[in-house]
């Protein structure tokens, strides 16, 4: 083959080449994004279509029981426009559980655990927690009361199982329930004195729920809600409207431990107990009825609950405070996931948003805030104070049992207790110690008294192992003076901040927070460390610190550990009172 010849070929070889790989780069950068702009236009249409056709659909196949519950709340005149009131409207649409379906049997199967009252095996929250139950949400429904007891009471007969499962299968019902996203909920607003009404269309969420604020030029008296509207079924709730006056007082409560006995602190199974099966009249706490009603009759305030108890126990909690507390809107935290894993852990920061949406809706209302030891109510309260500081006049934090000290005694608890007031008093309203009441001293614990049969056996002992020491016959234990030197006490702890250098000093050097020795291998060697009220001491001094960081331009706030209600009744009667000579002078 001539040269010459030989240069074409390989001209043509390099043209089909380049033109292989020129069609191979415009088929990246061009037809593949086409055909997936294509693809996803085509499966977005369909997709489109399907919902389209689905939510058309749905108006006419919700469930004949579909019910609804709906969560009282309030009126108040918009802060920002006073010609303007604003409503909120909080609601759930559910319908009864299917109690044959696996995860509602699984739930129940588990739950019926905690009725046991004699199997300790309950304790165990792992093979509970590994179980991921997910449940949807809702409100119990009273058509599914009986059905579900029948599918609890299959094992059990006895009469007093009988009862508790009729309470349990009666509160439990709301976390079996079914909930429906888009549902059409027709809301009117209506008053009676000036012949107006409002009206308007709201579709639920994912969790069947309605939570919406609506504008009127008038004050409502009633709220109209109906629901499958299209339908022969249509179903139609009257309840009446709340107004709250912007201005005076308002006291901000917690649910459980606060105002009723739950037992967060507690074993478990005690919780779970006192939950779905007591009698809702063990639950009122002594005393903290008489401070509410005394501050709505003789102060005038408005009440409002913030709880972290799932809303699907609304209803009873609801009553609840209707026959023992004044009437005020309850706020629940609707959960989701691990049924009971979501039920008994809580934290105080999830009440933080119902809190301080209620502040904001009036800013010209002065809020006391009620808590309890067993939570973090004094974290997520101070957080407020800081937030609000020209709002928030008191924070009343009521000691629950067995929260403030490892002694697990009402004594040791109170001893903490008495201790943390006189450490605000000092460190935040800066009262000297002469003007507060000392406490007196522990009685220091006996010492164990051994015979003489004891003594000699416990120096046999000692012998056979090598060790004689003949100082301990013939002597009681720790009173010969050959005993070794008493060991250094362990500290397990620091002070909180060094701006308490005072405290610190206090802390190294008190010995009023002990506990006796169970094992004692010097006789006298019988202290201990109480971490739970050194750690009480910790948060004081913490909140302390945010409260003193405050510029105050106006008075300090009550801050207040109490046990007994009828203190905190005084002492915030004490400050509503001067509050109130200052406004009207």
């Amino acid at each position: 083959m001539e040269p010459n010849d030989q240069e074409p070929q390989e001209s043509n070889i390099m043209n089909k080449r380049q033109r292989f790989l020129n069609l191979m780069k415009t088929t990246k950068d061009v037809y593949i994004p086409n055909l997936k702009s294509t693809l996803s236009q085509q499966t977005f249409k369909v997709v489109n279509e399907r919902t389209n056709s689905d939510s058309n659909n749905l108006a006419i196949t919700w469930p004949p029981d579909l019910d609804l519950l709906y969560y009282p709340t309030y009126s108040t005149f918009d802060p920002s426009n006073p010609s303007k009131v604003n409503s909120t409207i909080r609601l759930n649409v559910f319908a009864p559980g299917n109690l044959t379906g696996r995860r509602n049997r699984i739930i129940v199967s588990l739950c019926k655990q905690y009725l046991k009252t004699n199997n300790d095996s309950v304790n165990n929250q792992q093979s509970l927690h590994e179980q991921n139950i997910e449940y949807g949400t809702g409100s119990p429904m009273e058509n599914s009361v009986s059905s579900l007891k029948d599918a609890v009471k299959s094992e059990n007969s006895t009469t007093t199982a009988n009862t508790e499962l009729d309470t349990f299968s009666e509160r439990i019902s709301g976390f079996l329930s079914r909930t429906f996203e888009s549902v059409p909920v027709r809301v009117k607003l209506k008053s009676f004195s000036e012949h107006e009404s409002i009206e308007n269309v709201f579709q639920t969420d994912s969790s069947g729920n309605i939570n919406v604020k609506l504008s009127t030029d008038f004050i409502p008296d009633e709220i109209i809600i109906s629901i499958r509207e299209d339908s022969k079924d249509q179903t139609t709730y009257r309840y009446p409207m709340d107004f709250i006056e912007q201005d005076g007082f308002a006291l901000i409560s917690d649910l459980d431990d606060t105002i009723k006995h739950t037992g967060i602190t507690g074993n478990k199974r005690s919780m779970f107990r006192n939950v779905f099966v007591h009698d809702t009249r063990s639950w009122t706490i002594k005393g903290m009825p008489l401070w509410y009603d005394t501050l709505r009759d003789h102060l005038n305030v408005d009440f409002f609950y913030v709880s972290n108890s799932p809303v699907q126990l609304f209803p009873i909690a609801n009553n609840f405070i209707k026959r023992d507390y004044p009437w005020g809107p309850l706020f629940l935290k609707q959960y989701s996931g691990n049924f009971l894993s979501s039920l008994m852990t809580s934290s105080a920061n999830r009440k933080l948003e119902p809190i301080w949406n209620i502040i904001q809706d009036f800013p010209k209302k002065k809020f006391i805030l009620v808590g309890d030891s067993g939570e973090k109510d004094l974290e997520a309260y101070i957080n407020t104070v800081m937030e609000f500081p020209d709002q928030i006049i008191g924070v009343y934090i009521r000691c629950c049992t067995n929260s403030m000290s490892d002694l697990g005694t009402k004594e040791q608890d109170k001893k903490v207790m008495d201790d943390l007031n006189q450490e605000i008093s000092i460190n935040y309203y800066n009262t000297s110690r002469e003007k507060i009441k000392r406490i007196l001293p522990r009685i220091p614990p006996k010492r164990i008294q051994l015979s003489d049969d004891q003594l000699e056996r416990i120096q046999s002992s000692r012998g056979s192992v090598g060790h004689q020491d003949n100082s301990f016959v013939g002597t009681r234990m720790g009173t010969s003076s050959t005993l070794p030197n008493l060991p250094p006490r362990p500290y397990t702890s620091k002070s909180a901040s060094s701006s308490f250098s005072d405290i610190k000093r206090r802390i190294q050097s008190d010995s009023e927070y002990v506990l006796s020795s169970s094992q004692n291998d010097y006789g006298n060697y019988d202290t201990l460390i109480d971490n739970k009220g050194e750690h009480w001491r910790k948060r004081v001094y913490q909140a302390i610190e945010q409260l003193n960081s405050l510029k105050h331009s106006h008075d300090k706030i009550r801050l207040l550990f109490f046990m007994e209600p009828e203190v905190a009744l005084e002492d915030s009667v004490v400050k509503l009172e001067e509050l109130q000579k200052s406004i009207t002078q």
